[in-house]
């Protein structure tokens, strides 16, 4: 089961929303859109723009590198929204595997 949500702004792919350009210039809400009183409906995470942030949501995670096991998943490497780079994403996961 996931850990606590940590309520600082940050993005289910552990970008600090404060930071993010995106949220910035007012073209995203975050993860948790302001307009939502507790959690999203099923509804509400369909319309979020975010396909991590969507998956996130559907399999009960709230951060995708804490929370799931896949990390890093196909919606990192291939998807439209890299929040990571390659290398970064490389790195992480060869040291995830080390033994």
């Amino acid at each position: 089961m996931p850990e606590e949500k940590i309520d600082i702004g940050i993005g289910a792919c552990g970008v600090v929303c404060e930071v993010c350009p995106l949220f910035i210039e007012e073209l995203c809400d975050g993860c948790q859109p302001p307009e939502s009183e507790g959690p999203l409906s099923k509804k509400e995470a369909k319309k979020h723009p975010c396909p991590i942030f969507r998956c996130a949501y559907e399999n009960g995670f709230y951060f995708c590198g804490r929370d799931c096991e896949e990390f890093p998943c196909a919606n990192f490497r291939e998807g439209k929204v890299q929040p990571y780079s390659q290398g970064h994403l490389d790195y992480v996961e060869e040291k995830l595997n080390e033994e």
